[in-house]
């Protein structure tokens, strides 16, 4: 019987079975499955019996829902399928998977499923675009541990799309029919974080009511993916070292040892061998992961996925977005190209987002980019990172130089009123030069005639 399970989101762990042809899902208490969560519409979606499959489809909700990140209007549900509404993620589980269909077992991608790899290799499911020799040599090593069983350490920078990989290794191995569970370990302290991965009894502590289903069991045969792993406490470092050494773990105030089934992936941000000489990761643990590590190049070292990454996003965006815009300017185009991306794919494509739904007319031009990448703020002479207060002041500096500190031409170029830009200006003490063809030098007035005193 096919069931939803509450990863993330008001009542975490809770499982609703599916037990009719249709079932809804909202704020209203008339709904099959109610949900507590502002964010969501009062009725929200509905899972569909079609034919020997299920569907979820949204009721034009204000907020949408989304399938493994995707948002969709449509959408026929998988084994493992992760479905998003507000701030609940529900894992969609069938007793019995159906297998794949024999397109998809050769690799191809249905209309549901768009590459995001224009120009580049397409790995089934997923979404990659791989053009440049790096992510040429990420994808090899994909492949390669695809067709195996052992852990894998996924390690690069925030935004160069970790889980990404993390999902492509599970959907194009063996694994592929079961749950792919992911567990942030940055986002809990060590006890709610320890519930989520190793699951409790119930009167384990003070809120256990009852049993709830770890992550590990939660996967089965799948993957379990642990995200920031260097995050995770080093008790809990122990028993994840168990998993790996004994394959087996327990619940939290549970006597019963349980078989852990799945494949683990982790990934981190970090650099896991100065964490290890910090004290702050198990050498042994780390051995075990480090052995088959696949490390994510940074955008900014492979700028030859930059245009195909800004062709895909474009289109992507302006299908799903309620937007006249169907071209790109020359000038727009030209400076994200050039722009050094310090937060990756996921900024560049929040950008791309963003810019769509500024734009008034039926081009993107230059002035509808964020203004920290319409100034080339965080190119390659400017790697650090900056607080939104410095990028706003270096951004209306820069305006203002370009045009030899007229506010009025100021102002315009970075798509705001004078008032606003000398409100900042003022903020942040920068020079200026008076507005108007006779910005020379003035000689000043003299100073008022005041009266002798009497």
């Amino acid at each position: 019987m096919p069931k939803l399970i509450v990863k993330e989101g008001y009542n975490r762990g809770a499982i609703f079975e599916i037990t009719s042809d249709s079932v809804s899902i909202g704020r209203d208490v008339d709904n099959s499955i109610q949900v507590i969560d502002d964010k969501i519409s009062r009725s929200h979606a509905k899972i569909l019996r079609e034919a020997t499959r299920y569907a979820v489809i949204d009721n034009r909700s204000r907020n949408g829902t989304s399938v493994n990140g995707l948002p969709i209007e449509h959408r026929t549900l998988n084994h493992g399928d992760e479905v998003r509404i507000g701030d609940t993620l529900f894992l969609y589980m069938e007793d019995a998977p159906m297998a794949e269909t024999v397109g998809r077992a050769r690799g191809e991608l249905s209309a549901q499923e768009p590459s995001l790899a224009a120009g580049g290799t397409v790995l089934r499911r997923l979404d990659l675009i791989a053009t440049s020799k790096p992510m040429h040599e990420v994808l090899r090593q994909v492949t390669r541990s695809a067709a195996g069983e052992a852990p894998v350490l996924v390690s690069g920078e925030p935004g160069t799309g970790k889980e990404l990989v993390a999902r492509s290794i599970h959907l194009n191995g063996t694994r592929r029919d079961s749950p792919f569970v992911t567990v942030n370990c940055s986002s809990l302290s060590e006890s709610p974080l320890e519930s989520e991965i190793f699951g409790h009894e119930r009167g384990a502590f003070a809120n256990a009511i009852a049993r709830k289903m770890g992550a590990l069991e939660m996967a089965g045969k799948g993957t379990l993916f642990l995200d920031e792993v260097s995050e995770l406490p080093v008790p809990l470092q122990q028993k994840v070292f168990r998993v790996l050494d004994k394959g087996e773990f327990q619940r939290i105030g549970g006597q019963e040892v349980l078989d852990a089934k799945c494949r683990l992936i982790v990934a981190t941000r970090r650099d896991l061998l100065k964490a290890v000489q910090a004290r702050e990761f198990r050498n042994d643990l780390f051995h075990l992961l480090s052995a088959n590590e696949i490390r994510i190049p940074a955008l900014r070292d492979r700028p030859e996925d930059i245009p195909p990454l800004i062709d895909y996003f474009f289109r992507y965006f302006r299908n799903r977005l309620a937007t006249r815009v169907t071209a790109l300017s020359a000038d727009a185009l030209a400076r994200l190209r050039t722009y050094h991306w310090p937060a990756n794919v996921r900024e560049l494509r929040n950008t791309v987002e963003r810019a769509l739904l500024s734009a008034e007319g039926d081009t993107l031009a230059l002035t509808d980019l964020p203004l920290e990448v319409r100034f080339l703020v965080g190119t390659s002479a400017d790697k650090e990172l900056l607080l939104l207060r410095d990028v706003e002041k270096r951004c209306v500096s820069r305006g203002l130089k370009s045009v030899g500190g007229n506010r009025t031409q100021a102002a315009q170029i970075l798509g705001t009123d004078p008032k606003t830009l000398q409100a900042k200006i003022d903020q942040y003490g920068l020079p200026t030069e008076p507005d108007g063809p006779d910005s020379r030098q003035r000689t000043p007035s003299p100073p008022p005639q005041v009266p002798p005193t009497r």
